[in-house]
């Protein structure tokens, strides 16, 4: 067994896809610009504009503009989606409402021209487009300008309706211009009008009614229902999800909106990512130290290819606000015997802990006390971040830096202060083993290729154990990317603990390429754990390690196998 120290090594972490947006969309090639068909009539319109990526991907922004007055209600952007993906996109949302193509231009003028518009009255656009301006050209006179009417009849004008009266929006009106120079038109209940922003459309649902007897038949440990309701403040963990839920800052911050907390009296760190902002469930994530946070910039950095159930081989916390019959067993048993109750959809707070390679599930009763540590530190942040999200980084342009919170005890009371800095890649493990023998007979085999890639993945299926539990096992594949051929597929069963299957990698990987009779020069992983867990082979086997963050082939050949293995729906 040998020593694998665990040094610490600062890495450029992933961009993201608004520092991509910024930095890259005006060099990619304008593609298709559609417009909803009768936004001159209704002076409203939904406005998509595309760009081609040499590899076949889109980047594009969708644009809702209000012509009477307010000018870019929302807008939203996807960095470099597949193009299959996009057409789809369009299929199922640009289709529907009867778009149109224009041409750029128009595009353009009609984004440019009601903002300005909105803004003589003091409208300001959607905050957003901070990074979906990017996806259009700089608004210069580079772009030949088209006159359009905004307002109606050369009035500023606002539509108000039963769902949303504008009142503010009046009020400033009156205060700016005064009474009679502008109008107000009523459109009453408008049914079947379409949203004003692009919130998830289950807020025009009925509200979520919970029936008391819907748990009545879920199996759950009576005894470890009883320890759980000892040994947890529920009300009090309750009260910290019902107060940042008041706050929504999904309507304001995006999932790279990020910011760090470290425990008291602990080397643990989770990085805090807010979820929903695009209409998913709403949720608090606390992805643990900085590997798990890497591995989910990963997944969203859309260069790369990921399975979604690559989600459950990160380490984290989650807190999400979830429809009654879909809460966890246990959290639902226990919010029946504490006589508590929500109204309405998605607002059953829910809090599971997701181990790699296992279902989500309750986190256990000792984890509670922290995740109520990390629920207060969220208080403090994320009403100053939904003010400025700005101040979530010591640069706007600097992805690397964190604002971190940490605290020290002084006369025995946590104090907490607030730093920047680079989060650290540590060894997943404090040491690796290794069969002796076995790298002594790796290092005599001729070298057989110049480069292997090789990667750790998540199979698609939970697959049954003997005791009746389900487990996302690993698959671990090798390709050599010159010849885009798999020289290694291997199941990797996944235990208890993901320290454990990483300890496994070494020996797998060693006995493998000791049966296919050579080795590589190099070696490169795109996983962080197993990297820092492989980084032993550069000194004792004289095989270059390196680290990268997107591997093709490799990227898409993974994709293209967890596709078809994801077609087997059951696994005798």
């Amino acid at each position: 067994m040998a020593q694998h120290k665990n040094r610490g090594k600062v890495i450029s972490m992933p961009t993201t896809p608004e520092n991509q947006i910024r930095s890259r969309a005006r060099n990619l090639e304008i593609g298709d610009c559609l417009i909803t068909r009768d936004w001159e009539e209704m002076r409203e319109g939904n406005i998509l504009v595309s760009r081609r990526h040499r590899q076949g991907g889109v980047t594009f922004g969708v644009y809702l503009i209000d012509l009477a007055l307010l000018g870019l209600k929302d807008t939203f952007y996807q960095f470099n989606m597949p193009s299959s993906e996009f057409d789809d996109f369009i299929r199922r949302y640009m289709t529907n409402e009867q778009s149109a193509k224009i041409d750029y231009a128009l595009a353009h003028n009609i984004i440019y021209g009601a903002i300005a518009y909105a803004e003589e009255y003091d409208f300001q656009p959607h905050k957003d487009f901070s990074t979906s301006q990017y996806i259009l050209e700089e608004d210069t006179e580079a772009v030949p300008l088209i006159e359009i009417e905004f307002g109606i009849n050369g009035l500023p004008t606002i539509f108000k309706s039963d769902e949303n009266p504008r009142v503010a929006e009046i009020r400033q009106m009156e205060r700016l211009v005064g009474n009679g120079r502008f109008k107000v038109i009523d459109l009453g209940a408008r049914p079947d009008r379409i949203p004003d922003d692009m919130e998830d459309l289950d807020s025009l649902a009925d509200d979520d009614e919970h029936d008391p007897d819907e748990y009545d038949d879920v199996e759950v440990d009576p005894e470890l229902v009883e320890k759980y309701l000892a040994g947890v403040d529920w009300k009090a963990i309750y009260s910290l999800c019902d107060q940042i839920f008041a706050l929504q800052p999904w309507k304001e911050l995006m999932e790279t909106d990020n910011f760090a907390i470290r425990l008291p009296a602990s080397d643990r760190e989770f990085f805090v990512s807010v979820m929903g902002s695009e209409g998913i469930v709403p949720a608090l994530s606390f992805y643990e130290g900085d590997r798990a946070y890497y591995k989910f910039i990963q997944l969203q950095n859309q260069d790369l290819n990921y399975h979604p159930t690559t989600l459950l081989a990160i380490p984290h916390f989650m807190v999400s606000w979830e429809k009654s019959r879909d809460l966890e067993p246990y959290q639902a048993v226990i919010m029946e015997r504490l006589n508590i109750r929500y109204n309405g959809k998605k607002v059953w707070p829910q809090i599971n802990q997701i181990k790699p390679g296992n279902l989500p599930c309750i986190a256990s009763i000792s984890e509670f006390k922290n995740i109520g540590i990390l629920l207060g530190q969220c208080l403090d942040v994320l009403p100053r971040a939904i003010r400025n999200r700005e101040m979530l980084w010591e640069h706007p342009d600097n992805a690397n830096t964190f604002l971190f919170r940490i605290s020290k005890k002084v006369r025995r009371e946590l104090i907490w202060h607030e730093e920047f800095r680079k989060p650290t890649l540590t060894s997943a493990i404090n040491k690796v083993t290794y069969d002796r023998f076995h790298l002594e007979e790796y290092k005599r085999l001729p070298i057989k290729w110049k480069t292997l890639q090789i990667d750790l993945v998540l199979q698609p299926y939970p697959i049954s154990n003997p005791d009746g539990t389900l487990n996302y096992h690993f698959m671990m594949l090798g390709l050599d990317p010159k010849t885009e051929l798999i020289i290694m597929a291997q199941m990797v069963k996944s235990g208890k603990r993901y320290e454990t299957t990483l300890n496994n990698i070494p020996n797998l990987m060693i006995k493998d390429l000791i049966a296919s009779g050579g080795r590589p020069a190099k070696l490169e992983f795109r996983n962080p754990d197993i990297f820092t867990v492989m980084k032993f082979f550069e000194d004792l086997a004289g095989t270059q390690v390196v680290f990268k963050e997107n591997l093709e082939p490799l990227g898409a050949v993974t994709i293209k196998l967890i596709d078809q293995l994801d077609r087997v729906k059951y696994l005798r």
